[in-house]
C-alpha cells in the first residue's frame, strides 16, 4: 500500500485525528499507527524509532484496551527492555487497538504535531518490505500515543459536523437524526441513532468511512477523506490521571 492510500485508511478510522484537513492537532503529541494482525512482530522496532526521535521519554507502556494480542506484545516488548506498567498514570506511552471493518494492506505511519514523519526509509526500510512481503490484508490497527495523561473515555452528548475544515453544525446524540450533505466531490449521508453517529452512504470510492464502526465517545472522529468530511464527538476525549 502506498502512503496516500494508507492515509485514506487512517482518515476513515474513528480514532485518527483530522490532521490533514486543516483541523487543530493535539498539542505536542505523537501517534504511531500500525496496521498488522501481528503487531508484536514489528512494534518494538517502531518504538525504538520513536525513542530515537525523542517522541517517547521512558520505557513504560500501558495497553488501554483488549482488542489486540496484548499478551504477545507484553512478552516481546519485555524481551526488548520495554516495561509493562499496571498503572496507566505511570506509563510513558499508551498502546491501544482498533478493529477495522475493512481489511487493508499492512503499513505504518508516524504523525508528530499534525505532520507526517515518513519512517519507512533508511533503517526501517527492511521492516517495511518484510511487513508487505509476509503479511496478508489486516484488520487490526495498533495505535501508540506518546502522552498518556488521559486514558479513560466517556460518552459524548453532541457530534460536530465539519466540511472542508469549516464547522457546519452540532447535532445531539440523544435524538434519531438522518442528514445528507453535498460536497465539492460528491455527497455523504450520516445517521445518529442509539447515541451513536455513523456514515450510512457516501460517494467515495472505497467506502471505508461507511464501513468504520459508529462513534459515541468524546473525542472520537470519523472522517471521509475524499469528501473532506469529519464527524467529531464533542468533549474532552479522556479523563485526566496523574503521571508519576
Amino acid at each position: 500500500m502506498d502512503r496516500r492510500q494508507f492515509l485514506k485508511t487512517l482518515w476513515a478510522c474513528s480514532l485518527v485525528s483530522p490532521l490533514f484537513l486543516s483541523f487543530k492537532p493535539s498539542k505536542r503529541q505523537a501517534y504511531l499507527y500500525l496496521v498488522s494482525d501481528s503487531p508484536q512482530d514489528y512494534l518494538h522496532l517502531l518504538l525504538e524509532e520513536m525513542r530515537k526521535k525523542s517522541l517517547i521519554a521512558g520505557s513504560h507502556f500501558f495497553p488501554s484496551n483488549a482488542q489486540g494480542p496484548i499478551s504477545d506484545i507484553k512478552r516481546v516488548l519485555r524481551l526488548k527492555n520495554w516495561h509493562y506498567s499496571e498503572n496507566p498514570g505511570q506509563a510513558n506511552f499508551l498502546i491501544s487497538f482498533r478493529k477495522l471493518l475493512l481489511p487493508v494492506n499492512p503499513s505504518f505511519v508516524l504523525i508528530n504535531q499534525g505532520q507526517i514523519v515518513d519512517i519507512r526509509t533508511h533503517a526501517l526500510q527492511p521492516l517495511w518490505l518484510a511487513l508487505n512481503r509476509n503479511s496478508n490484508p489486516s484488520s487490526l490497527m495498533t495505535i501508540v500515543s506518546s502522552q498518556p495523561k488521559k486514558v479513560l473515555s466517556h460518552p459524548g452528548n453532541y457530534v460536530n459536523v465539519y466540511l472542508d475544515g469549516r464547522h457546519l453544525k452540532k447535532l445531539p446524540l440523544n435524538k434519531a437524526i438522518t442528514e445528507h450533505y453535498k460536497t465539492s466531490r460528491g455527497s455523504i449521508s450520516i445517521r445518529i441513532d442509539n447515541h451513536q453517529a455513523q456514515v450510512i452512504r457516501s460517494s467515495c470510492r472505497h467506502q471505508i468511512c461507511r464501513l468504520t464502526p459508529p462513534i459515541s465517545l468524546a473525542g472520537e472522529r470519523l472522517i471521509c477523506a475524499p469528501n473532506h468530511f469529519l464527524l467529531e464527538v464533542e468533549g474532552s476525549p479522556e479523563l485526566d490521571t496523574v503521571i508519576g
